[in-house]
């Protein structure tokens, strides 16, 4: 009988050691699943702002090409209106000038339209980036709700961190 009572007790401790151990196992698990979830955390904020730094510098790289694009053009053609321009004496000379603003205003309309789609392109294309990145980073897809409040984060920290 002492026997049994002594098996049974050791198969009493020894269950209580692997209970133990398997709660150690677990909380190494979760510590380690924790670090893995901030990693991936940290990865996204960095590559968030890396898209929003490269979306940035390619905004003012078209905004840069658009107004060279549009300095050109209204050069060109102011000079071949004031040549025409040249040529017409008297009341002609008039409407011409009128004739030269009014094309030019419609050509920095122009301008600035195709400039406001091009920006908006760009924006529309990062934001897409951005969704591949995160789901590539996380492993997974986010809904249009966890992106916008990643941003939002992500913008709150860069103003603290005086990035912004």
């Amino acid at each position: 009988m002492v026997g049994t009572i002594s098996l049974y007790l050791k198969t009493k401790f020894d269950k209580r050691k692997i209970v133990a151990r398997e709660e150690e196992i677990v909380q190494g698990a979760k510590r380690k699943a924790e670090r893995i979830v901030e990693e991936a955390q940290e990865r996204a904020l960095k590559v968030l702002g890396e898209a929003r730094l490269g979306a940035e510098n390619r905004n003012k790289k078209l905004e840069t090409r658009l107004d060279r694009i549009e300095e050109k053009e209204v050069r060109e053609f102011r000079k071949t209106l004031e040549d025409v321009a040249t040529s017409v004496e008297g009341e002609a000379t008039v409407v011409v000038g009128q004739k030269i603003d009014e094309e030019v205003a419609k050509a920095r309309v122009e301008i600035e339209k195709y400039k406001t789609q091009k920006i908006k392109q760009v924006d529309d294309s990062i934001g897409e980036i951005v969704k591949e990145t995160v789901r590539k980073v996380l492993g997974k897809g986010i809904t249009a709700l966890e992106h916008k409040d990643l941003v939002v984060q992500a913008l709150q920290e860069a103003k603290e961190n005086h990035v912004l």
